[in-house]
C-alpha cells in the first residue's frame, strides 16, 4: 500500500491533526486509513494491490472516526463514576 501524496505531507497532516491522541490510538487512525483505501479499492475492483493508496482523505476520516469513538468511550466510562 502506497502514498497518494508524500508521505511526509501525510505525516504532517496527521501530526497537526492528533494532538492529544495516544500513540496507540495515532496507529488505529493509520490502520483506519489504509483499511478506508482498500475499501474503496475493493469498489473499483483493482486488481494490483500496489495501486491502492493511502490519501489524505482517508487520513482525515479515520481521526474523526478515532475521535468520536474517544468521545463515545469516555462518555461511557463516565456514567461509571
Amino acid at each position: 500500500m502506497q502514498c497518494s501524496s508524500d508521505a511526509l505531507e501525510l505525516g504532517e497532516i496527521l501530526a497537526e491533526l492528533s494532538d492529544g491522541l495516544s500513540g496507540a490510538e495515532i496507529a488505529l487512525v493509520c490502520r483506519e486509513a489504509g483499511l478506508k483505501a482498500l475499501s474503496e479499492d475493493m469498489k473499483i475492483e483493482t486488481t494490483d494491490s500496489h495501486d491502492i493508496k493511502v490519501g489524505k482523505i482517508h487520513l482525515e476520516s479515520a481521526l474523526q472516526e478515532v475521535r468520536q469513538r474517544g468521545k463515545q468511550s469516555a462518555s461511557k466510562s463516565s456514567l461509571f463514576n
